[in-house]
């Protein structure tokens, strides 16, 4: 099931800008991990690695890794066209997917209902964090 979700955002079309690339990325990530099927897979992921730890390699490669390849890849596509420096892909991606992440799915998985424009806030946010940084 993870698999499948993920290969849905690997076909999202490259936009000319960045930012524009990465809200598109952005809110189609938060909208996969926070669907009901989504958070359901996690929550049994999480109560039966004791007793399961062979699948959790499995689960990793389908979801989490591929989704943060796929932003590497997008990334590097905007990094050789010149549109931004990034030495480190792979390590920018896990950051800008964990920090799209992290809060909303853990308050889904407790329970709070997490609608549309919370989603969209919250691409934008990590998008123009990431973007701008800490410039002065």
């Amino acid at each position: 099931m993870a698999e499948r979700r993920v290969n849905r955002i690997q076909d999202a079309p490259l936009q000319n800008d960045i930012a524009s690339s990465l809200i598109s990325v952005g809110t189609q990530i938060l909208s996969m991990i926070l669907s009901p099927q989504a958070l359901a897979l996690h929550r049994l992921v999480v109560s039966e690695v004791a007793r399961v730890q062979a699948n959790v390699g499995t689960f990793c490669e389908n979801g989490p890794d591929k989704t943060y390849h796929v932003v590497a890849k997008i990334l590097q596509w905007h990094a050789d066209r010149g549109d931004i420096v990034v030495a480190d892909p792979n390590t920018t991606a896990r950051i800008f997917v964990d920090a799209l992440t992290g809060d909303l799915q853990l308050r889904s998985l407790l329970g709070e209902h997490i609608d549309q424009s919370q989603i969209e806030t919250k691409v934008h946010e990590v998008v123009d964090h990431l973007l701008n940084g800490l410039r002065r």
